[in-house]
């Protein structure tokens, strides 16, 4: 079964560059790798369940860098494989981030206070929730 893609020409597996010599092959080097961290971003995220995950945890729980790990997340709510669950978790800055969660899992209601929606055992580790 063929994926849908966002445009006709996008290749579905094609790492993404930003059009220079070396980003071109940086990304040339990538193909190899690209569909195996795809799936371990979709299983993070589905191991997660309705709790979900942020970019960031996504990519500290899984050691792959924001640039490698977004393409990914991106690619895989365009198939609609994960969606926005609709909440937000802090960020080791302190920013709200969108919690992912796959597309089949059931969504955690919105927490009622936006500004700090930590549970007792986040506290512990800097506001961070349990990696899956």
């Amino acid at each position: 079964m063929t994926e849908p893609r966002l445009f006709p020409d996008d290749p579905p597996d094609k790492p993404p560059h930003n059009g220079t010599d070396a980003s071109k092959l940086t990304a040339e080097t990538m193909q190899p790798f690209i569909g195996l961290q795809r799936e371990r971003v979709l299983q993070f995220i589905q191991q997660c369940g309705p709790n979900g995950a942020t970019d960031e945890e996504i990519q500290d729980a899984l050691k792959i860098r924001g640039d490698s790990e977004r393409p990914h997340r991106k690619r895989l709510v365009e198939w609609r494989r994960i969606r926005d669950s609709g909440n937000l978790r802090m960020t080791h800055s302190g920013r709200p981030a969108t919690v992912w969660i796959a597309a089949e899992s059931p969504a955690l209601p919105p927490a009622n206070d936006t500004t700090n929606n930590s549970t007792d055992s986040e506290k512990s580790n800097g506001g961070r929730g349990e990696l899956c």
